[in-house]
């Protein structure tokens, strides 16, 4: 298993693996972001988010390694159904990618655990006893980026700490009195309506139509629409 913070290199390192790979992540966006065959883990094990069964499990036969990526997204009842499946293919090799500092996922009958990161910890090297830990985050230019990145995150992590303390001391820029002044691309909102107000403030200000060739679209959402007495997804 390859361990780390966002950017260290985890998923690349185990897509350099030479062997006919089956990546299993958390939900269809993930496996729409990876270069090479993805599905999700419900589509693995043929689980409907209603149920325990209902779909045919996935054919892995084919496969010779298969990579759980963010394996800390899922529950520790999740997590039991994971290893059983690994049990039940002795022939594959089975890793996984993670990182255990990331948002907890919904848990079943926790409320005892008083500490959930080394819980979780145990539980994930239960399953995979052998990891690797990346600390060093290639995204970033220089060396000097990636030390102020890393000392940033440690502090943002230090629940001692105060969240304006730690956004002064790294000198992060505040938006404030409007959007006008903001001249920076890239920009974090707590809110998701007011990242959106700030993107469709700053895409104007270099675009005339909302909608030009070469803007990539993302969908944040789906549904249904009734047509005729009858539902279609959209």
């Amino acid at each position: 298993m390859c361990k780390g913070a966002g950017g260290t290199g985890k998923s690349y390192g185990a897509s350099k693996v030479n062997l006919n790979k089956l990546w299993i992540t958390p939900n269809n966006l993930l496996a729409q972001e990876i270069h090479g065959e993805a599905i999700t883990l419900h589509n693995l094990l043929g689980l409907l988010v209603e149920s325990e069964t209902g779909k045919t499990p996935y054919d892995v036969s084919g496969f010779e390694m298969i990579i759980f990526d963010e394996i800390y997204f899922y529950n520790t009842a999740t997590l039991s159904k994971i290893k059983a499946f690994m049990n039940a293919h002795p022939n594959i090799i089975f890793t996984a990618t993670g990182d255990c500092n990331q948002l907890e996922p919904i848990e079943i009958n926790t409320n005892h655990i008083t500490n959930y990161k080394p819980y979780i910890e145990a539980c994930v090297s239960q399953i995979f006893n052998k990891q690797i830990v990346l600390k060093i985050v290639k995204r970033c230019r220089t060396q000097a980026d990636g030390e102020r990145l890393n000392a940033f995150k440690n502090d943002i992590l230090n629940e001692n700490m105060d969240v304006m303390a730690v956004i002064k001391k790294h000198g992060i820029n505040l938006i404030e009195n409007g959007y006008d002044n903001v001249k920076t691309l890239k920009n974090i909102a707590f809110y998701n309506k007011t990242g959106k107000a700030l993107s469709e403030h700053l895409h104007y200000r270099t675009h005339e139509e909302q909608y030009e060739i070469g803007v990539k679209l993302v969908c944040r959402k789906s549904g249904f629409k009734q047509e005729q007495n009858d539902y279609k997804q959209w």
